[in-house]
């Protein structure tokens, strides 16, 4: 964190305001060039050997690709989209907010790199099928891209966890539980296979660097609080306990706080059970 707030400091001037809703206006944008020309958006896809032939923007057009082809769900895409940039930034500012996005396409890029030159050897094991792509590293960008697009719902879902929105304007839900959600859509894609696992792993690396520490600060905090609510209600149950015990009567010093004991015999009593235990001893003997 400190290095981020060096980095503020000296580039935060440079930051893009609205990206995470720029990147929501070209989802727009590619969607209608997929309804005019579907040609058009290959040419957006992060395909390595397109890449190696010149074709350097798709290193980053990937991400602007509609996340979906109903334009239904792509108005309400983009719509959520729009609400949790502002909160994000909001929350951490436009300069972490580009900070957050671009650390994951470049993660993204590196990775993807890696997989395009390992494919070829591992490709014939890979279980899934996927008629849009063809080869594996291609897979693995979309869905790292797509697991990064999650991680942004994630993030406000972790800053914002109560905050209360209305889904399709009408149902109110809060944001902890469209997170959950969202985190159980990705886990789907990540128990698919493994290029799949490794992709939404790569995608929600941001995310996890940011929130990972938080977690375990907070939960080490929970822990400490529970240990010391423990010890507090032990403390107290030590201080409740009765330091004297009539063993005819069974009163104790917090029933009668004028009540005197005294130990006969190895037992312990209360001066009136004493006294009448010892007329009966006499009239007895």
């Amino acid at each position: 964190m400190a290095l981020l707030n060096s980095l503020e400091r000296k580039f935060g001037r440079f930051a893009f305001p609205g990206l995470v809703q720029t990147i929501a206006v070209f989802w727009v944008l590619t969607f209608i060039l997929e309804v005019l020309n579907p040609s058009m958006v290959e040419l957006m896809m992060l395909d390595m050997r397109k890449v190696f032939e010149g074709q350097v923007w798709r290193l980053f057009s990937h991400i602007l690709i509609a996340p979906t082809t109903s334009p239904i769900f792509l108005f309400f895409a983009v719509y959520f989209t729009f609400f949790l940039g502002r909160l994000l930034e909001e929350a951490w500012g436009a300069f972490r907010v580009n900070a957050f996005v671009f650390s994951g396409l470049l993660l993204i890029v590196i990775t993807t790199l890696v997989v395009h030159f390992g494919s070829d050897q591992l490709y014939p094991f890979v279980a899934y099928k996927r008629t849009f792509i063809g080869h594996v590293s291609l897979y693995f960008g979309h869905v790292s891209g797509l697991a990064l697009s999650g991680s942004i719902l994630l993030a406000c879902a972790c800053i914002y966890p109560r905050l209360e929105i209305r889904l399709m304007a009408l149902i109110p839900v809060k944001m902890m539980w469209i997170g959950l959600i969202d985190g159980g859509l990705l886990f789907l894609v990540f128990m698919r296979d493994y290029w799949s696992a490794f992709g939404v792993a790569i995608g929600l690396l941001p995310f996890l660097i940011v929130f990972l520490p938080i977690l375990i600060h907070y939960l080490k905090n929970r822990a400490n609080a529970a240990a010391r609510l423990q010890k507090f209600k032990e403390d107290s149950r030590s201080e409740e306990a009765s330091l004297h015990h009539c063993a005819i009567c069974h009163k104790t010093e917090h029933e009668d706080h004028d009540l005197d004991f005294r130990v006969s015999g190895g037992e312990e009593y209360c001066v009136p059970c004493l006294e009448e235990k010892k007329k009966a001893a006499a009239e007895a003997g």
